[in-house]
């Protein structure tokens, strides 16, 4: 069967991560991805480390699957290729500083005139409106204003930033359940009825998503979330604990597996002391939940841990590396690394895509496009530009 999307053209104005984490997601499920790049230097993140051969791993792993055309957006005659381009196409995606597209009179009211069909997701840090909305932003700054920052690290420490730009990724999922809603509701319509509307997505919104319970918590009790590691405010244990070779990761949420757990130890009676029987007291005496947890994980492996808990049912997880990770058995057997062959590269895993379909799964295969490598394709094939008249684009450093 075709993909999911088959059929579905976007038009790709993205770069960095957010906006091409969407578009990624889009071609994955097997839309047209039509990337527009500056002609000659091409998107910011062709240069990110790691860089070999003139290629950058980041940039390879977020443009999967993608076409490049480059325009020189500051171009009189780029207005009217991006308008035949609209025509052709079901989804414009964008991740400037608000205004910006509008400056270049490629907006979602400029657009929808030449389209009224079209769905238009733009992506930004603190959304289009607000009294922040003119910032420039990355997950890093991002991370500390949604107050994700406040709650990671460890008491008495610099707040830290989570290990990966995780409000771009979250902001890049949100734009493709909005855009795919967008399409549903179009394509709902009765015929020739059908319309496109605006998207407007926040990293610093998809941030304030994952601050978990700390908002009713807030709300409820007047506590304030703050630095407490790998603690959870609602479980204990909920913590990383030493191994006599590594660490695991371990938590108990109820009272009666906290009790089943004590007997596992072979310490039955904390599973009755008034210190430690319920999740409250738990918590309030959470150092020494950890001391007693850890003299018992540190007279075994990982791997023995491992195994008595998935034997008693209890979660628990060994802290893995990259390259753990990628050498797992899970990994092999769910599809998660697929190898793309990239131009002036050769042969190079990447992550596969997550979501799993019965009946229409997702194929990677094709690697990320070589800056401008589909432009003549594009203008010519879909837009019906003779060779000439791209002749004349090359010449007047259109493309």
């Amino acid at each position: 069967m075709e993909p999911p999307l088959k059929g579905i053209k976007v038009l790709d104005f993205t770069r960095v991560i957010a906006g091409s984490f969407c578009t990624m997601y889009l071609a994955d499920l097997g839309a047209e991805v039509i990337k527009i790049e500056m002609p000659e230097y091409g998107e910011v993140m062709r240069y990110q480390p790691p860089v070999k051969n003139g290629e950058s791993g980041f940039f390879i792993t977020l443009n999967r699957g993608k076409k490049s055309v480059t325009l020189n957006l500051k171009s009189p005659e780029t207005k009217e290729i991006v308008h035949k381009l609209i025509k052709n196409v079901d989804v414009v995606v964008e991740n400037f500083k608000p205004g910006v597209m509008k400056e270049l009179g490629f907006d979602y009211e400029s657009l929808k005139k030449v389209n009224p069909a079209i769905v238009y997701a733009s992506i930004s840090g603190f959304g289009q409106y607000g009294p922040n909305s003119d910032l420039p932003s990355y997950d890093l700054c991002i991370q500390a204003m949604c107050g994700l920052m406040s709650m990671n690290g460890y008491p008495g420490m610099t707040p830290m930033r989570i290990g990966n730009s995780i409000t771009d990724y979250m902001s890049g999922v949100l734009s493709v359940v909005g855009i795919l809603c967008a399409l549903r509701v179009r394509d709902s319509a009765p015929e020739g009825q059908g319309k496109g509307q605006y998207i407007d997505i926040s990293m610093f919104d998809a941030g304030m998503t994952m601050l978990e319970n700390s908002i009713t918590r807030y709300d409820i009790t007047g506590e304030v979330a703050g630095l407490i590691g790998s603690h959870h405010p609602s479980a204990a244990p909920h913590n990383i604990y030493h191994t006599s070779d590594g660490y695991v990761a371990i938590l108990i949420i109820d009272n009666n597996s906290w009790k089943r757990l004590t007997k596992v130890m072979g310490r039955p009676k904390l599973g009755e002391d008034p210190e430690f029987a319920t999740i409250e007291a738990r918590l309030k005496n959470v150092d020494r939940v950890d001391e007693i947890m850890e003299e018992w994980t540190q007279s075994k492996t990982s791997q023995e841990v491992m195994e008595i808990f998935n034997t008693h049912g209890f979660a628990c997880g060994t802290v893995h590396k990259v390259n753990e990770v990628m050498e797992s058995e899970q990994v092999s057997a769910r599809e998660m690394l697929v190898t793309v062959d990239q131009p002036q590269l050769g042969k190079l895993k990447i992550p596969g895509c997550p979501i799993k379909f019965s009946e229409t799964p997702v194929q990677i295969g094709e690697p990320a496009p070589l800056n401008g490598q589909h432009t003549q394709e594009v203008l010519c094939e879909m837009l019906g530009y003779s060779a000439e008249e791209y002749e004349g684009f090359k010449k007047n450093k259109v493309v």
